[in-house]
């Protein structure tokens, strides 16, 4: 009697099993195809040229996304882009400096702390670099005059982001 029971529960498993790698192959197959599908689909449908030689907030939830938009927008107008990713103060003052007229530069404003923000937002607002030199009594505040770019700023949140000037456009 109990080998029945032991070999109909050992059925019943083998059904739910059966039952449930049914089930794990539905999901994968929607998971591939969603893997697939073209994850900025709407990037297709930017008229890019509508964005050239203008500076944007770039309002999503993927910065790849908005890092594509802005490659493709500084490849039209043909000029140079370079991307401010990562929470470096003195880098990111680099890269500002580094520019041409009328270039690129891509920031994503998630990713900086309050100085960066601050370096980023004395760029925009009087195309310059504040920064401190010296300590104590000593200690100055100076500025470095920076070309006139194009920025292309990224958030995933619109209330991030400080207030800009109005000749921002926003892409969503």
């Amino acid at each position: 009697m109990e080998y029945d029971e032991i070999k109909k529960g050992l059925r019943n498993l083998s059904e739910s099993l059966d039952s449930l790698k049914a089930e794990l192959g539905k999901q994968n197959a929607i998971l591939k195809i969603i893997a697939n599908y073209p994850k900025h689909n709407k990037e297709l449908q930017i008229d890019f040229n509508k964005y050239v030689n203008k500076n944007l907030v770039i309002l999503h939830d993927d910065v790849n996304y908005a890092m594509n938009i802005a490659k493709e927008i500084a490849k039209i107008s043909n000029q140079n882009i370079k991307y401010m990713n990562y929470n470096n103060y003195s880098d990111n003052a680099a890269i500002l400096t580094s520019l041409n007229e009328n270039d690129y530069v891509f920031i994503n404003y998630n990713c900086l702390d309050l100085n960066c923000k601050q370096l980023v937002v004395n760029a925009i607002k009087e195309n310059a670099i504040s920064f401190i030199v010296g300590e104590g009594q000593g200690v100055k505040d100076m500025s470095l005059k920076i070309k006139s770019m194009h920025y292309i700023i990224y958030s995933d949140m619109i209330e991030m982001l400080p207030k800009l000037p109005d000749d921002f456009e926003i892409i969503q």
